[in-house]
């Protein structure tokens, strides 16, 4: 699809989704929850593409770099770089960028 880089941020916080609660079988907290933020998960930026979905760092650069891609798959939909890669996208692109995903 093609998307557009929206917003940018450096030390970006997850807003955790019911779903990932679910997933950790635990209770889904109220949307105002301090339970729901998770301080450094996507690393140090965050290029927005779409609502909820961003190319980000992240807080396990281990996973980026698994040489089996079925190991390297833990996203529900954004894309994860190092936390030096995405630093370095961050600065060469613009709020309104066009992002091709084949």
């Amino acid at each position: 699809g093609v998307f557009r880089i929206q917003r940018k941020e450096k030390n970006p916080v997850w807003i955790k989704p019911d779903w990932a609660f679910i997933e950790e079988g635990r209770p889904v907290p109220p949307l105002d929850s301090p339970l729901r933020r998770e301080e450094g998960m996507l690393g140090t930026t965050a290029l927005y593409i779409g609502y909820q979905l961003a190319i980000h760092g992240t807080n396990r650069p281990g996973l980026v770099l698994k040489p089996d891609p079925d190991e390297r798959r833990v996203s529900h939909g954004c894309i994860r770089m190092t936390n030096e890669d995405a630093r370095t996208l961050y600065h060469l692109v613009d709020v309104g960028t066009p992002v091709l995903i084949y």
